[in-house]
């Protein structure tokens, strides 16, 4: 039975897939209402608590390896499935088998976790997309980030806020030095005077992921915020010299923090709010481990 509030469709939960006093359910994302007993407080809080996921940390972060994992992830979508059309279409549209394969386990495992933190209402509700290309669920009240390389993703879910997460695999840059090390003392100053790996390449991939995690948590894109650090755009012949005044602003309003997730990749992750003991898990391989997650 469709029904509409405030112009919004919604989805009508009917009495029988809840014992009494609860009559219905209607349900939009977070947004619901509920007609029942008053009687029974505590069949409420079950039945919100059921909608809107019972996961009580602040913020998580999953590192998938998406060879191991992809067969689960499939199986799970064909079980029940959460994927939007506009996702399914960009699916679609990538250049080769192996990139539709991994976008695709990359897309349901963020599906799946957005699940985990805010319940069954969100499956495939279309992302709206902000200017510079973020994806974002009106109403979600919390935000996610995605990053996708190679045969790994890393993905971040805060219940309020934003967070912005990026990962690199290891890699020869084509920079200049000066443009090398405006990058790093930006990213030392952004995460706080948070110190870099010593060696070369890892010392730049690490300052890079920061800057990229930056950039998507507050929606601005990675050339605008370089352009802002007076990384691109200044004249090389000033040397390593970085807008201090823009990085200590990023500071302020973001916490950036390195993620260990093992030796094929470098990944950082940027909150808008301090999350202490935010550590990297590895998301299962199995559809049944991974459904456990949701339970």
């Amino acid at each position: 039975m469709p029904c509409f509030l405030s112009g919004k469709p919604l989805t009508l939960f009917p009495e029988a897939l809840y014992p009494n006093p609860l009559k219905w359910i209607v349900l939009a994302g977070a947004d619901f209402a509920i007609s029942r007993d008053q009687s029974n407080p505590a069949m409420r809080e079950e039945v919100v608590a059921h909608l809107i996921g019972t996961n009580p940390v602040p913020a998580e972060l999953w590192f998938i390896d998406l060879n191991a994992s992809r067969a689960a992830l499939d199986d799970l979508e064909n079980q029940s499935p959460r994927l939007a059309p506009s996702e399914l279409k960009k699916i679609s549209s990538s250049a080769t088998t192996a990139l539709r394969s991994e976008r695709r386990a990359a897309y349901i495992a963020l599906r799946i976790l957005i699940e985990r933190f805010w319940g069954p209402a969100w499956r495939s509700i279309p992302y709206s997309l902000k200017g510079s290309g973020k994806p974002t669920l009106t109403g979600l009240g919390g935000g996610f980030s995605l990053a996708h390389v190679d045969r790994f993703a890393l993905i971040g879910l805060a219940r309020s806020g934003a967070i912005g997460v990026d990962l690199e695999p290891p890699r020869q840059p084509n920079v200049s030095d000066t443009r090398r090390l405006r990058i790093e003392s930006a990213a030392i100053a952004a995460a706080k005077g948070a110190v870099l790996p010593l060696e070369r390449q890892p010392r730049f991939l690490q300052a890079w992921v920061r800057l990229e995690a930056v950039a998507k948590a507050d929606g601005r894109g990675i050339g605008r915020l370089l352009t802002g650090l007076g990384v691109i755009g200044a004249d090389p012949s000033e040397g390593p010299e970085f807008n201090e005044a823009y990085a200590e602003e990023i500071a302020r309003g973001f916490y950036v923090q390195d993620a260990l997730v093992g030796e094929d990749c470098v990944a950082a992750a940027a909150l808008d709010s301090l999350v202490t003991d935010l550590t990297v898990q590895t998301l299962p391989t199995t559809a049944a481990e991974i459904g456990k997650l949701l339970l």
